[in-house]
């Protein structure tokens, strides 16, 4: 079977049209303030019948789920190659082909990136953009990554303080979509999904602080890491660190 990006197209046009370009993220900003000055509580639905209580939890991650937040304030601290190790070891394959994650159909579409801002490496891997190769384990350098200044404008954040890492979920969804059609697109979507709460379980059973964000650059992202929009969908960015 051949992939192309045209093998769901209406999942293309969704794409294209919830991708953010400068002018674009103005209007989210403006409706992101708008919605901040509002009270807000989360839908509940209402039944008939009471909720019936359940046993006290007794989940051996009930620890690490009460320490898991979002996080944007970090400290000047650098993370170790262990640390990052661990961040990464949900992606990683084992030496049976086994993913610890799912993906739909075994297609895994997702690809990790990221910018190495301070974390302790070999000098050749110090503040660089780099690929993670699950078959490895390892990290593959794809040149420096830019200042803190100009990747903040590309993710969409005001932070003064960088974090020390930055990741970046990149997708190619055309063997789902060529499998699922349209369907396929929301496969990869769920699949993320998975990738985001494994970054932020990681994270906060190492005590980091961590958090996702989607309000970047869909194509200046792709262009830093020199990949071809036609091909890729730029899914996510995860950013860690020491919390302040």
């Amino acid at each position: 079977m051949t992939y192309t990006p045209d093998s769901a197209p209406l999942f293309r046009l969704f794409w294209d049209n919830s991708s953010l370009s400068p002018s674009r993220a103005l209007v989210l900003r403006e409706r992101i303030a708008i919605d901040a000055a509002q009270a807000y509580r989360p839908y509940r639905p209402i039944h008939v019948q009471g909720s019936l209580p359940l046993p006290k939890a007794a989940s051996r991650l009930e620890s690490v789920w009460s320490r898991r937040r979002s996080q944007r304030h970090f400290k000047d601290k650098s993370l170790s190659a262990q640390q990052l190790s661990s961040l990464l070891r949900p992606f990683r394959v084992g030496p049976d082909g086994r993913h610890a994650l799912p993906s739909g159909g075994g297609k895994y579409p997702l690809q990790l990136y990221m910018a190495l801002l301070n974390v302790t490496l070999a000098a050749s891997h110090t503040g660089q953009l780099a690929w993670y190769d699950p078959e490895q384990h390892g990290l593959v350098p794809l040149g420096a990554a830019p200042d803190w200044v100009q990747l903040a404008r590309i993710i969409g954040v005001d932070w003064a303080q960088p974090p020390a890492v930055v990741f970046f979920l990149i997708a190619r969804s055309d063997s789902l979509t060529a499998k699922y059609g349209e369907r396929g697109g929301r496969f990869m979507l769920l699949e993320a999904g998975a990738h985001m709460l494994a970054l932020d379980m990681e994270a906060a059973s190492q005590k980091l602080g961590g958090v996702p964000i989607g309000a970047f650059m869909d194509e200046s992202v792709l262009q830093l890491l020199n990949l071809s929009a036609r091909q890729h969908q730029a899914v996510l960015c995860y950013a860690c660190g020491h919390p302040l």
